[in-house]
């Protein structure tokens, strides 16, 4: 039976520490980033994603929520007047 060092466990333990942060980080930008790029190709149908993480990355959710709820608005109002 092999053994480990302290220095090995404490290595692989970071690792997954640095891993899994990395991702509870990440997901949400990229999940907003798709959705840009979807915005961006012209679907304005698409809800934003939605993010209650009460950080930054929830700022951002919502900020794009309002930008496509008010793209869809203007588009309403020039088809009105149109």
């Amino acid at each position: 039976m092999k053994t480990y060092s302290i220095a090995e466990i404490n290595e692989v333990l970071q690792g997954v520490i640095v891993g899994e942060t990395t991702k509870k980080i990440t997901a949400p930008i990229i999940s907003v980033s798709e959705r840009l790029k979807a915005l961006a190709d012209g679907d304005l149908h698409t809800p934003a994603p939605v993010n209650n993480r009460g950080d930054e990355t929830q700022l951002l959710a919502e900020s794009m929520s309002n930008t496509l709820a008010n793209l869809n608005s203007y588009i309403g109002d020039i088809a009105h007047v149109l």
